[in-house]
């Protein structure tokens, strides 16, 4: 059946790791890009590499001891200067074990024989250097990838819908993955269970202020696109993982849009708006005009708090300067008799 279609026609994949790793990528700020970072699996691998280096730091000491009791051992006075230059220099270490010296001034014929102690001793050294590289590395990437963030609630419903062929009307035929792998992207997990989970997105979460996320998850249709047409490279035979009909593309650049313009908005409503309402009430008595300036700063203390990623600290800067700003105007009889304190 396939020998008949024209060139240029849009394939399908097979439901399997290829068609879900194409949903993934087709994601265009990746946020799908969630995986498990298999905690249980990494923390054993980690003791692992403890116990492996704890062996050899075992054998490192027992050498030592060694060490320590041939050169009191005055039966073996004789062993006293080569185990005191083992000790002490590298080069007699690697020639009483057989290895060549890296000095390239160093006649060959320095070189002794080989010493069974200091064979042992250097196969120890080089193997506690790769363990403990391997080691440090591991800990490196557990440190970074227990760094990332979790995936949002709603990325995990995408996510699990596509994996698990959900329809319309919410019933599941398969899991795109079959076997172990067919629990990976569990259904019904809320807020609670991903954070109790190990999923991490590795796009992170490049807006974390409210009202973008509010826009990204509840009103995404406003924000709908066309689908992307295909680019001149790709003209011939394509691939893809689900029909057009069946993927809802909306544009992110029109929400970080939409959230920016909805905040400047309100900066400066939030800024004439008490302007105009204290010139009209400048007269109508202290209290009223206190209230009204206490009302507006908790007004931009809410603004601030949705719209932006600003901290705790910097609510509180900018909300005192909003409010110093209102009481100077207030009290400046701009307009009007300003504020009057009876004595």
């Amino acid at each position: 059946m396939a020998l008949g279609k024209e060139r240029g026609q849009a394939w399908h994949y097979v439901p399997g790791f290829g068609s879900l790793a194409d949903f993934i990528a087709s994601d265009s700020d990746h946020s799908t890009a969630v995986y498990r970072r298999f905690d249980r699996l990494s923390s054993r691998n980690l003791l692992y590499y403890q116990s492996e280096l704890a062996r050899l730091e075992a054998i490192q000491d027992r050498f030592d001891i060694e060490d320590r009791r041939g050169v009191e051992d005055l039966k073996q006075a004789d062993s006293w200067e080569s185990i005191r230059c083992n000790a002490r220099d590298w080069d007699t270490l690697g020639q009483a074990a057989g290895i060549a010296s890296h000095n390239a001034d160093t006649p060959s014929s320095t070189a002794t024989s080989i010493d069974e102690r200091g064979r042992r001793r250097m196969a120890i050294a080089m193997e506690i250097r790769r363990t403990i590289k391997d080691y440090q590395e591991a800990l490196i990437r557990e440190s970074t990838v227990l760094s990332l963030e979790r995936p949002s609630a709603q990325t995990m419903e995408a996510l699990s819908n596509h994996f698990h062929n959900t329809s319309s009307n919410g019933s599941s035929n398969y899991t795109i993955l079959s076997g172990d792998s067919s629990q990976l992207y569990p259904r019904g997990m809320s807020s609670l269970h991903i954070q109790a989970s190990d999923y991490v997105s590795l796009a992170g979460h490049q807006e974390s202020d409210l009202l973008t996320r509010f826009l990204k998850t509840y009103c995404t249709r406003l924000f709908r696109v066309p689908a992307s047409s295909i680019l001149p490279q790709h003209q011939g035979d394509i691939i893809t993982h689900l029909p057009k009909e069946q993927i809802m593309h909306y544009s992110l650049e029109s929400v970080k849009f939409a959230a920016s313009f909805i905040a400047t908005s309100t900066a400066a409503i939030l800024l004439f708006l008490p302007i105009l309402t204290l010139d009209h009430t400048a007269n109508l008595g202290l209290a009223l005009n206190l209230g009204l300036i206490a009302l507006f700063t908790f007004l931009f203390a809410c603004a601030i708090f949705l719209m932006t990623q600003a901290r705790r600290a910097e609510i509180f800067g900018v909300c005192a300067a909003y409010a110093a700003v209102l009481v100077v105007f207030a009290s400046s009889g701009f307009g009007g008799a300003g504020i009057r304190v009876s004595s």
